[in-house]
């Protein structure tokens, strides 16, 4: 069985050629770029693997995934805001702004390669 190289999930889409005079669907119109598949799980054009390859997240330590995203965002939130208050004594801008950096490489790595969806990490609907 085929899935999504994300999540892992079957609910895929792959481009395909269809004759639009009989509606028959011919063979596939991708030639392997992931642009040409998509996972709708995840909302992103994704690779589709064999399930067999697939890499469960049990393979990443198991502190990454017991964060709590939610307060994780928030907490990222929080200096963001201390930062853009002004009121900030530069010797710890450099300090605060790393840790957004890091932050922000642990968020891309839940998603690009753990399958974590940007929904559920960056719930980009009520980040600022």
């Amino acid at each position: 069985m085929l899935v999504c190289e994300k999540c892992g999930g079957t609910n895929i889409e792959e481009k395909r050629w269809v004759n639009p005079n009989t509606n028959e669907i011919g063979g596939t119109a991708s030639d392997g770029e992931d642009d040409d598949n998509y996972c709708n799980d995840c909302q992103l054009h994704v690779g589709i693997i064999e399930e067999k390859n697939f890499k469960k997240s049990s393979e990443f330590p198991e502190f990454l995934e017991k964060i709590d995203w939610s307060l994780l965002r928030e907490q990222k939130q929080t200096i963001i805001d201390i930062i853009d208050n002004g009121e900030l004594n530069p010797r710890f801008f450099g300090h605060l702004n790393g840790m957004i950096e890091l932050i922000d490489a642990i968020q891309d790595f839940a998603t690009d390669v753990m399958g974590f969806t940007e929904k559920e990490v960056f719930d980009l609907d009520t980040e600022e």
